[in-house]
């Protein structure tokens, strides 16, 4: 698979989607946090098989952020009602996989990924509070919980997700990028028990 494959399916995981409620907040970085739900529903917890959402707030004003692709930008983990962690399926071992290389993502040409350079257009605006848009409107999405986790038996479980990003600071000396590793966000998601079709009468 080529580099520029790689990266155009890393973009369409931060689709833009206009409605989500029902979500868990990071706690404020450097001004900023991050909201984490499910798009166009008020039930909690989230469907297992309903795709996330993901979008940042800053009460003060509006940060340009930059994000790279979810090895280098996204952290999950999932328990169940156990205690116990649940293994995560080929997709969801991708994320996290290079947190700390996050370097890497921002220069061109190294390693498989090619780079900020290539993706200006997965940019995303914190402006104003959590308040004023509590249905996430302008979102990106991100996969469902089953697509990233083997959840193998009903249940209700404990999704927690990382994100780092970068603050683009802009100053009459030009432009700085500032890492932001936001605290993780933790969500509940739910997969019901298997419903077997009714017997036909007799």
């Amino acid at each position: 698979m080529s580099k520029t494959t790689l990266t155009f399916s890393f973009l369409l995981l931060f689709v833009a989607v206009p409605v989500a409620i029902g979500t868990g907040l990071s706690a404020v970085t450097n001004g900023v946090y991050l909201a984490v739900g499910r798009p166009g529903s008020t039930n909690e917890p989230v469907p297992f098989d309903e795709r996330l959402i993901f979008l940042p707030f800053c009460d003060t004003g509006q940060v340009e952020l930059n994000l790279t692709s979810p090895p280098y930008g996204i952290k999950i983990r999932m328990w169940g009602g156990d205690g116990q962690d649940v293994p995560k399926t080929a997709l969801g071992q991708s994320f996290g996989s290079k947190w700390d290389s996050f370097q890497d993502s921002l220069v061109e040409g190294k390693g498989l990924h090619l780079g900020y350079y290539n993706l200006r257009r997965a940019g995303v605006f914190a402006w104003g509070p959590f308040t004023n848009n509590p249905g996430l409107g302008g979102g990106k999405l991100l996969p469902a919980p089953k697509d990233l986790f083997q959840m193998d038996k009903p249940g209700v479980y404990t999704l927690e997700m990382q994100m780092q990003m970068l603050r683009v600071n802009k100053g009459t000396n030009g432009l700085t990028r500032q890492l932001i590793r936001f605290s993780p966000v933790r969500i509940k998601v739910e997969k019901p028990p298997d419903v077997k079709p009714a017997k036909a009468a007799k």
